[in-house]
């Protein structure tokens, strides 16, 4: 078992194979006074989480 298997299922975060795939999780899993870094490359995409985040939070008035 690997040391992502072993945290219980809450801790665990959430796996994608594109950021695209990524970006409504991560959206879904923010809440209001989160603090969130996103690390990736213009290659991966990461800019597409970005753009989620932002959007969910001009919605929710932030």
């Amino acid at each position: 078992m690997g040391r992502w298997e072993a945290l219980p299922a809450a801790r665990r975060g959430a796996y994608a194979e594109t950021a695209a795939d990524l970006a409504p999780q991560v959206r879904e899993a923010v809440r209001a006074g989160d603090v969130v870094m996103v690390k990736g490359s213009n290659g991966s995409k990461a800019s597409l989480v970005v753009r989620a985040l932002g959007e969910a939070a001009k919605e929710e008035g932030r």
